[in-house]
């Protein structure tokens, strides 16, 4: 009975696991191994657990509309180099993610890229890369403009995300 159990228990870890962009997880998979990289991912139960303990209604509502989370980060020593950087962009955006905003900051360039379905973000990702650190984040679920901005995580490079603007339209015009 124990056997039964714990096989029922693992085929529902199995399907409880998040999935994840191809193109993000091959990136992931060839840097995450480097032993200076933090590399997380965290399921949709989690997070709506941890939306459970949330005082504040809206971030509770933001919480529970991402299924998961995907982190790659390198606080110094970085192996990702600028032409790694530049052909996983050219593959998001073959999969169909949008540029949605671009910041520089000090010697940090900070890009956000989307994937909508009918006007609703199913993607997110945002990667930060300065002189030595790199940071790559991928947000999935079923998002709102407005939602970005309001997202409030202790996760590594999340402040970024208060940058953007409550709407789409207000963003700059690419030149």
């Amino acid at each position: 009975m124990k056997k039964i159990i714990f096989c029922l228990a693992l085929l529902g870890l199995g399907c409880a696991l998040p999935a994840q962009n191809q193109v993000v997880r091959d990136f992931m998979h060839k840097f995450g191994r480097h032993e200076q990289a933090t590399h997380l991912n965290i399921g949709g139960l989690f997070l709506k657990i941890a939306a459970k303990n949330s005082d504040d209604d809206e971030a509770n509502r933001i919480m529970r509309s991402i299924s998961s989370l995907h982190l790659l980060n390198f606080d110094e020593n970085n192996p990702v180099e600028a032409q790694d950087i530049s052909k996983l962009m050219q593959q998001l955006h073959d999969d169909k993610f949008e540029d949605l905003a671009y910041f520089k900051d000090g010697d940090s360039h900070i890009r956000f890229l989307v994937k909508e379905e009918r006007d609703v973000i199913t993607d997110v990702i945002m990667v930060i890369r300065g002189e030595n650190n790199f940071l790559l984040l991928n947000l999935e679920g079923r998002l709102r403009y407005s939602d970005l901005n309001d997202l409030n995580m202790e996760v590594n490079g999340s402040k970024e995300f208060k940058r953007l603007p409550e709407d789409r339209k207000t963003l700059p015009k690419k030149a």
